[in-house]
């Protein structure tokens, strides 16, 4: 790999966007639609292969073969990270990435949400100034905040949003997901991409973590392309559970600014839903997974 990500993740593959092969919506499963069963009428829109591909860009690798580690940063996007905010195993599959690649001399750094939970038990300051994140039809602001004498491995910084974080949960409450879970981890992704030039000028590897952040390689190749730092920006993506895909309706694209042109079977349709994971392996440039399963 021409990254050093064999040492991040268990399995890296250049990815063709149009030979992503998923698995049908699962019944019951934790992400914000519960029940994925696919449409009797199908909803999608019949675009030809070359009005897709002008509208949407294909995945590109832009760091070279060969290049020192050191010679550039990762920033992971993630909804847990050890000891912060954790459900289950992805915190400290995060963590552990993160830590081995700080500890090997890499700028690493991660992103998260500033849930109620963490600003409750935790000291944080303030990392630089707000600054505005558009997201569809709205304009939300975010702000920054690390952790006190952070001083060694990786620097984590949480995002804070009140509407969007400030909740008991972190994915749903009372057993009832939230129901703008699609809008908060849009949020999480797009305030980490529009944070990446306040905190590095060099070059940076994305490394999104399951389908909450799956966005960001999306929003990279299609609303910030063309932008000279976004296009030097790598993407990396790793699958730690793959039963939990992100799906939604159609209806939410232009909730979060994404094309309509993104609802189609290879970018991320599938099954007559929007399906956030699939949307990040067709986008990013290398997707790994944390086990051999």
């Amino acid at each position: 790999m021409g990254i050093g990500y064999h040492r991040a993740t268990h399995a890296v593959a250049v990815l063709d966007p149009r030979r992503v092969v998923f698995g049908p919506p699962l019944i019951g499963e934790e992400s914000p639609v519960r029940s994925g069963a696919a449409p009797k009428h199908d909803p999608r829109p019949r675009l030809d292969e070359a009005d897709v591909d002008a509208q949407t860009s294909p995945p590109r690798l832009s760091t070279s073969a060969g290049q020192d580690p050191a010679s550039y940063g990762v920033v992971h996007l993630v909804a847990e990270y050890w000891p912060y905010a954790r459900t289950g195993g992805l915190a400290e599959a995060a963590r552990g990435i993160a830590t081995h690649q700080s500890n090997s001399g890499v700028p690493t750094s991660v992103f998260m949400p500033l849930y109620r939970s963490i600003r409750e038990a935790y000291e944080l300051e303030l990392a630089g100034d707000p600054f505005p994140v558009s997201l569809g039809p709205t304009v939300e602001e975010a702000r920054l905040y690390t952790t006190l004498g952070s001083a060694h491995g990786p620097r984590v910084y949480f995002v804070d949003h009140a509407h969007f974080f400030d909740r008991d949960g972190i994915y749903a409450d009372g057993g009832r997901d939230y129901p703008d879970n699609h809008r908060r981890f849009a949020f999480l992704a797009k305030a980490s991409l529009e944070a990446l030039p306040r905190i590095t000028s060099g070059p940076v590897v994305v490394h999104a973590h399951d389908w909450h952040t799956a966005l960001a390689p999306v929003y990279l190749r299609t609303e910030y392309e063309g932008q000279p730092f976004y296009d030097d920006v790598a993407t990396v993506l790793s699958v730690h559970n793959a039963g939990y895909q992100g799906w939604f309706g159609p209806e939410i694209l232009p909730e979060l600014g994404l094309a309509e042109s993104l609802f189609h079977w290879s970018r991320m349709e599938f099954f007559g839903m929007v399906n956030w994971l699939k949307g990040g392996l067709v986008f990013a440039d290398c997707v790994g997974t944390v086990s051999p399963t």
